[in-house]
């Protein structure tokens, strides 16, 4: 079962997420992340970086990145 999930934009601060129930009790949860470019400090111009990271309840973590480039 998934304990965590947090994401780091272009390697700043951990962010927390909540599955879209609001319950970590599935081994299969579905998460909703809406970052706004305009609106988000975090966000450059050229390539970007989201690292996800993703706990169980016996502390395995996973990590997957993904780039973009914002225009």
């Amino acid at each position: 079962m998934i304990k965590i999930m947090q994401y780091s934009i272009n390697s700043t601060n951990w962010v927390y997420i909540s599955p879209i129930d609001l319950i970590y009790d599935s081994t299969d949860e579905n998460f909703e992340l809406i970052i706004n470019p305009i609106n988000n400090n975090k966000l450059v111009k050229g390539k970007n970086v989201i690292i996800f990271k993703v706990a169980d309840y016996f502390n395995n973590f996973s990590t997957q990145e993904i780039n973009f480039n914002i225009d």
